[in-house]
């Protein structure tokens, strides 16, 4: 089972994605801001972090940031939730794996989680997904 941290100060979104990881199989603790958040993540890091832009204390793409500075989470997959696309790309260009688009729907929530998720033994299983990148060089 995944660990998910959840950090989101709104009830009805938090309701949302923990019903939606729930169903995903994951482990969630949820915390309403970035400090208490990042002293989470000081005591145990989860497999991932969803985190909303609009958290009090600090925006999102500042806690991705912060998180980042964090010794044993500087890989740690953190998706955004975010209602504009600015919003997300601001968190991106900061490290963030992905974005969700608020208000959450299951879709959603898988698409932008689920790959992060896997365990690598799956993914490299035989007949499970593979992705290879070829290189062509020509000469002229």
């Amino acid at each position: 089972m995944k660990r998910i941290l959840l950090v989101d100060d709104d009830v009805a979104s938090c309701e949302m994605a923990i019903r939606i990881l729930k169903e995903l199989d994951c482990a969630v603790d949820t915390v309403p801001d970035g400090s208490t958040a990042l002293k989470h993540l000081r005591r145990a890091a989860p497999d991932a972090v969803l985190v909303s832009v609009n958290i009090p204390e600090m925006a999102g793409s500042a806690f991705v940031a912060a998180c980042h500075q964090v010794s044993d989470c500087s890989g740690l997959p953190v998706v955004v939730m975010a209602v504009t696309p600015l919003a997300a790309v601001d968190a991106i260009r900061l490290g963030a794996r992905g974005c969700i688009k608020k208000p959450l729907d299951r879709g959603g929530v898988m698409a932008g989680l689920q790959p992060l998720l896997q365990d690598r033994e799956t993914r490299l299983r035989p007949g499970g997904p593979i992705a290879i990148k070829i290189a062509v060089v020509t000469r002229a």
